[in-house]
């Protein structure tokens, strides 16, 4: 907050009044999670108290996101509330930090420009907003919630047991009605086993009582034919003649082989003994038909305790769908617990749209001038640097230059020199005794002595021709 010296120097005429002193208190603090910048703010000191709120309207929606993962973490997570607490604070200080640079990346957004940026970062919090909001809707539902997910929950164990008792009667029959699949009982003592048996051994009894009809058939027919021999009756196959003779005998003789062919008697006895069976699996069917409904009963009462055993703490999942239950039988509960959706995520979204219905402020104008004289002053950096380079490089080639010219008139002076005492060397007579005026063979001196002969070098650089 501004004090009084601060004011001072802002009215002291004497003095500059802006900018004034820096903040140190607390609320500097608070304006960080805004992301304002301290030493801009100082030019504008009446902006301070807005950004102060601007920050605690920040530091809020960080609690309040913790609220909300405490709320759900408490819920699903088998752990004391103690251990939960690090885990919530740093939710909080993320959500912090990313709504403190949603605010901050708004700063010195100007004119239309600033709905460009404002909407993508307001759908942004209104996603954030519906994810922290929903834990504490049913936070403040918990009463109604719980009561409806514990009659959903008894409803889904009579769904069960009603479909248990309705695919396994206590006739031991096997249900055939839909949806029976998966939900039928497999009990040693059903009678469902004894009465499969039961069938088996009727389907045997009707095979081989087919059997012993079909050879009695025959059997009959022979017994007709033998009588009508012996009897002297007439017909095909026939003799005409009665009295048992060869041909009476004969035929009479063929039933008894075709009966023994056959085996006719051990049919019957196979066909005496399934009977039998039948009718003792018809007292062991309705001995176990009498204790089968009590077995029925204990197997589907361990089947639903066992779906109640998996019914554990009530989950987020779950609860919301208690919820939107609730909302469906109640159109209070819809439009109360839609009021209090909206006005959470309408808290989570307030530090983006305070800063967007409070408009552009002094410190926005300054932040905006102050990224212009940047981008102005990068400009001249980079201008200066290039420039500064382009002379570094002429001073450069310069000193290169030089130094060639210089090694280049060093080796002419080196050569002049060394063609200078090889000329010496070569034009300077020998040192011969004098003789006397009347030698004859005494040779006349020249009265100039040669000269060195021109420097090829010099003319090369005066441009002299050769």
């Amino acid at each position: 907050m501004t004090g009084p010296d601060e004011w001072s120097a802002v009215f002291d005429r004497a003095k500059p009044g802006r900018p004034v002193p820096p903040d140190r208190g607390p609320a500097r603090t608070v304006r960080i999670m805004a992301g304002v910048r301290e030493e801009l703010l100082d030019w504008v000191p009446e902006e301070r108290p807005r950004y102060t709120r601007l920050g605690l309207i920040v530091f809020n929606t960080g609690v309040l996101a913790a609220l909300s993962l405490f709320a759900a973490l408490h819920k699903i997570a088998d752990a004391p509330w103690i251990l939960l607490l690090p885990v919530v604070a740093i939710w909080a200080l993320l959500v912090m930090t990313f709504d403190g640079w949603l605010v901050a990346s708004t700063h010195g957004v100007l004119g239309w420009a600033k709905w460009g940026v404002f909407f993508p970062r307001l759908i942004i919090s209104i996603l954030m907003g519906a994810a922290i909001a929903e834990p504490l809707v049913l936070w403040v539902f918990q009463p109604a919630i719980t009561k409806e997910v514990l009659a959903g929950r008894q409803t889904e164990l009579d769904e069960v047991e009603s479909r248990w008792t309705l695919c396994n009667p206590a006739s031991g029959e096997r249900g055939s009605a839909a949806g029976c699949a998966g939900y039928q009982l497999s009990l040693p003592s059903s009678p469902q086993s004894a009465r499969d048996q039961q069938d088996r051994l009727k389907a045997q009894r009707d095979a081989v009582q087919a059997s012993v009809d079909r050879i009695n058939g025959t059997i009959d027919e022979l017994q007709a034919l033998a009588r009508d021999e012996c009897s002297g009756n007439s017909g095909r196959g026939l003799t005409g003649r009665r009295g048992e003779g060869p041909n009476c005998r004969q035929l009479r003789a063929d039933v008894q082989t075709y009966r023994r062919v056959n085996g006719l008697e051990s049919k019957q006895g196979e066909l005496a003994r399934l009977n039998t069976q039948i009718v003792a699996l018809d007292t062991t069917i309705k001995n176990a038909a009498d204790g089968y409904a009590g077995q029925v009963a204990g197997a589907i009462e361990k089947k639903v305790a066992a779906k109640e055993a998996g019914q554990k703490d009530v989950g987020l999942l779950e609860e919301m769908a208690a919820l939107d239950r609730l909302a469906e039988k109640e159109p209070v509960v819809f439009a109360a617990h839609w009021l209090l959706r909206l006005l959470l995520i309408a808290i989570d979204c307030m530090p983006l749209l305070v800063k967007a219905i409070g408009g552009a402020t002094q410190y926005d104008h300054i932040v905006a001038e102050q990224l212009l004289a940047n981008a102005a002053m990068r400009t001249k950096a980079v201008a200066f640097q290039e420039k500064s380079f382009e002379q570094r490089r002429r001073a450069g080639v310069e000193e290169l230059e030089a130094g060639d010219r210089a090694i280049r008139a060093r080796r002419r002076a080196d050569t002049r020199t060394s063609v200078d005492a090889l000329f010496q060397k070569l034009y300077t007579p020998p040192h011969r005794p004098r003789r006397s005026p009347t030698d004859e063979t005494t040779v006349p001196t020249p009265r100039r002595p040669l000269g060195p002969p021109s420097d090829p070098w010099e003319e090369h650089v005066n441009g002299s021709p050769h």
